[in-house]
C-alpha cells in the first residue's frame, strides 16, 4: 500500500510539472511561429514597396526623358533645371543629375558620398528620316536610402507587433483548451491508474462521469475505453498466472524429481526440498555456491564425470539424464541424474540454467543386481553349451558309426541278396524251360521278396546319405525328351501289370535341363510306380512344360493318375519318412514308406519343389518344378536344414 501511495505522489508531481511546462512551451511555440510569419510578411511588404518605388521612378523618367532630350539638344539650361527640380520633388528621389556633351553638367540635390545612382537613363536625339539616333547625354537618378530604410522598418515593426500579439493571444487560448481537454483528463486518469481495489486486480477507470459501457464521445474517452479493456485483459492474465503458479507448485511438490535454478555466474539461486534431500545439504550449503565449489567439498570418487558435467555447463549447452555419483556429508553415495536447459533473454544474453535432478540410486542397484543375474545366466548358458557340444560330439560319433554300419551292412546284405536274386532268376528260367509248375510260383516269390528287400536297403542308404549331407548331385546337360522316353519304357510293364494306359505329353519348348539325370530318373520312376500301383484299369499320365520367370527358365513335370487318391488328412505327412497311407488298398501294394520322402529331398537338393494335389476316389497329381540351372539360384535355403532341425527337435 505504501508503495502504491509513493507511486501516486510521483505521478501527481509529474502532472504538476506538466501543468507548468505546457503553457511555456505553448507560448514559445506560438511566438516562434508568429515571429517567423511576421518576418516573412514584412519581407514581402518591403519587396512590394520596392516594386512600387521602381514603378514611381519609371513614371518620372517616362514623363521627363523625352523633354529633357529635346531641351538638352537645344541647350536649354533653364528648361533642364526646371524639369529636374520637378523630378526631385518626387517621393524618395534625393538627387537628379543631367550630363551632356561639351561638358554640360547640371544637378539638383546632393547624393551621399559614394552612393551609386538608382537608375541611369541615356538621353538621345532622334533625327528625321532613317538617320541613326545621336547620344547627347545621360540622366542619373539617386534615391533617398535613409527614407526607404525608415519606411521599411516602420512597416515591418508594425507587422511583427501585430502578429506577435495575435500569436500570444492564440497561445493563451490553446493553453486553456489543452489544459481543459488534455491535462485535466490525463490527471484524472493517472490517479485512477495507480489504484487497485484488492491489491491483486486493476480497477476500471471512470472518466467524466461516464459509465464504462457507454459510447465514447472523443479521443480521450476512446483511450479510456482501450485502457479499461487492457486492464480487464491484464486482470485475466493475472488470474491465469496465479492459477498456473499454484498448479505448477503442486506439481513440483508432488513430483519425486527435484528442481534447481542457476544464475549466469554458475551459482545456484534456487533448489527445491527434493534436491536438498537428495544431496543431504541445507539451503545455505547450496544457494550461492557454484558447481565447482560443491564438487570440491562433496564429490564422489568418479571425478571424471563431474569434470565432463562442468564443461557442459561452461559451454552453455543443454544436457539430459546426465548421471553421476554424489557423496552426501554423512558418507552415503547416491546416484543422481541431472537435466538442464540454458536460459537466454530476448537479446540472446545468457541468464543461467534451469533443470531437474533425480535420485536414481534404487534403479542403479536394480541394474547391478540384473547385471549379476545376467552374468550368472551367461555362465549357465556357457555350461549348457558345453554340454550340448559334448552331446553333439557323441551324436556325430553315433552318426559316423551308423554310416559305417550301413556301409558295411550294404555290402554284407547286397552281396547275398544279389546272389539270391540272381539264382532265383536262373532257377525260374530252368523251371520255365522244363515246364515245372511246382517251382515257378515259389521262385517268383523268392525273387520278389529279394528285390523288395534290396529296394528297402537302397532306400535306407539314400535317406542316410541325405541326412548326413553326403548325397551330391552330378549336374550335367540332359535332354529331357529322351530321358522321359526311357522312364516311360521302364515303367510300361508295371502299368500293363495293373491294366493301366500310359500317356506322355511333352511340349515342344521343353529342351535340355542341367540336372542329375540318374536322380531325376529315380524320382520320376518312384512317382510313376506309385501311380501305377495305386491305379487299376485307369490312366497314368506324364507331362512336361516350361515357363520363364525372373530367375530364368523353369521346367514343370507332372505325374497324374485316376487311382484311389489320398485322404486330405494324410497329405500333410505324405513326404515324411516311413509314411504310408493307412488303407486296405495301400497295404496291398506294399512298400517301404521312403520313396516319396527320398523323392522330395532329391528335388529340394535340385533347388526345386515337389507338391501334390489329390481328391480321394478320383486320383492324384504330383508336380515337380525345377530350375533350368540350379547353380544360378542364389537366394535359396536348403530345406533339409529345417527338416534336420525338426527331426532333432523330435
Amino acid at each position: 500500500m505504501k508503495a502504491r501511495e509513493t507511486s501516486s505522489v510521483q505521478k501527481n508531481g509529474r502532472l504538476s510539472r506538466l501543468s507548468l511546462i505546457l503553457p511555456i512551451v505553448t507560448l514559445s511555440v506560438s511566438l516562434g511561429i508568429g515571429l517567423i510569419f511576421a518576418v516573412g510578411l514584412a519581407l514581402k511588404q518591403g519587396h512590394e514597396w520596392d516594386k512600387a518605388l521602381a514603378s514611381t521612378i519609371d513614371d518620372v523618367v517616362e514623363s521627363n526623358a523625352q523633354s529633357l532630350s529635346q531641351m538638352l539638344w537645344a541647350y536649354d539650361r533653364d528648361g533642364v533645371r526646371l524639369s529636374i527640380e520637378g523630378m526631385v520633388r518626387a517621393e524618395a528621389v534625393r538627387s537628379v543629375v543631367v550630363e551632356g556633351v561639351d561638358d554640360f553638367l547640371l544637378s539638383v540635390g546632393k547624393p551621399t558620398e559614394g552612393q551609386q545612382p538608382y537608375r541611369v537613363i541615356p538621353l538621345v536625339h532622334k533625327q528625321q528620316g532613317r538617320r541613326p539616333e545621336i547620344n547627347i547625354g545621360e540622366l542619373r537618378i539617386f534615391v533617398d536610402e535613409q527614407f526607404i530604410y525608415d519606411r521599411v522598418v516602420n512597416q515591418a515593426t508594425r507587422v511583427i507587433v501585430v502578429v506577435l500579439l495575435s500569436a500570444a493571444m492564440s497561445a493563451v487560448a490553446i493553453f486553456l483548451v489543452l489544459r481543459s481537454v488534455i491535462v485535466r483528463p490525463l490527471s484524472e486518469i493517472t490517479q485512477q491508474l495507480s489504484l487497485r481495489s484488492d491489491g491483486q486486480h486493476y480497477e476500471t477507470i471512470h472518466f467524466g462521469g461516464r459509465a464504462p459501457q457507454e459510447g465514447a464521445q472523443n479521443e480521450i474517452e476512446h483511450m479510456v475505453d482501450a485502457l479499461n479493456r487492457a486492464r480487464e485483459r491484464a486482470n485475466h492474465l493475472l488470474d491465469e498466472l496465479r492459477y498456473n503458479e499454484e498448479r505448477f507448485r503442486h506439481f513440483a511438490e508432488s513430483a519425486s524429481d527435484g528442481f534447481w535454478e542457476m544464475e549466469a555466474d554458475s551459482r545456484f539461486s534456487y533448489v527445491s526440498d527434493e534436491v536438498r534431500e537428495i544431496m543431504g545439504l541445507r539451503s545455505e550449503g547450496i544457494i550461492g555456491k557454484t558447481h565447482g565449489e560443491m564438487v570440491r567439498h562433496y564429490q564422489s570418487e568418479d571425478r571424471v564425470d563431474w569434470d565432463i558435467f562442468l564443461k557442459l555447463i561452461e559451454r552453455r549447452r543443454s544436457f539430459s539424464d546426465y548421471e553421476m555419483q554424489w557423496r552426501r556429508p554423512d558418507g552415503e553415495v547416491r546416484f543422481l541424474s541431472f537435466s538442464g536447459l540454458p536460459r537466454f533473454d530476448l537479446k540472446g544474453e545468457f541468464l543461467g540454467y534451469r533443470g531437474v535432478a533425480r535420485d536414481i540410486t534404487d534403479r542403479k542397484k536394480a541394474e547391478e543386481e540384473l547385471e549379476r543375474h545376467r552374468d550368472h545366466l551367461q555362465e549357465l548358458v556357457e555350461d549348457r553349451t558345453r554340454e550340448l557340444e559334448k552331446a553333439k560330439e557323441v551324436a556325430d560319433s553315433a552318426n559316423a558309426a551308423k554310416s559305417d554300419f550301413l556301409a558295411k551292412m550294404s555290402h554284407e546284405l547286397r552281396t547275398p541278396l544279389n546272389s539270391i536274386i540272381g539264382l532265383s532268376e536262373m532257377l525260374y528260367e530252368d523251371a520255365v524251360e522244363f515246364d515245372d509248375e511246382n517251382y515257378k510260383e515259389p521262385l517268383q516269390r523268392v525273387h520278389r521278396a529279394g528285390q523288395h528287400l534290396l529296394d528297402l536297403i537302397n532306400d535306407i542308404l539314400d535317406i542316410s546319405k541325405i541326412e548326413a549331407g553326403k548325397m551330391e548331385l552330378a549336374l550335367e546337360e540332359a535332354s529331357l525328351r529322351p530321358l522321359l522316353g526311357q522312364v516311360m519304357e521302364t515303367i510300361a510293364p508295371l502299368a500293363e501289370q495293373f491294366g493301366n494306359s500310359l500317356e506322355a505329353h511333352i511340349d515342344d519348348g521343353v529342351g535340355t535341363l542341367r540336372t542329375d539325370a540318374t536322380r531325376l530318373r529315380q524320382v520320376l520312376l518312384n512317382l510313376l510306380g506309385n501311380a501305377c500301383k495305386f491305379t487299376e484299369n485307369g490312366r497314368v499320365t506324364l507331362s512336361a512344360t516350361s515357363y520363364e520367370k525372373d530367375t530364368g527358365r523353369w521346367i514343370v513335370l507332372e505325374v497324374s493318375d485316376t487311382g484311389i487318391g489320398i485322404p486330405k488328412n494324410k497329405i500333410g505327412n505324405l513326404f515324411a519318412d516311413f509314411s504310408q497311407i493307412d488303407s486296405k488298398e495301400a497295404r496291398k501294394r506294399m512298400g517301404t514308406g521312403l520313396g516319396l520322402s527320398i523323392s522330395a529331398r532329391i528335388v529340394e537338393l535340385m533347388k526345386g519343389s515337389l507338391a501334390v494335389d489329390s481328391v480321394e476316389g478320383e486320383g492324384s497329381t504330383f508336380t515337380i518344378e525345377l530350375p533350368y540351372d540350379p547353380s544360378k539360384i542364389k537366394d535359396w535355403k536348403d530345406p533339409l536344414d529345417g527338416a534336420e532341425s525338426d527331426a532333432g527337435e523330435g
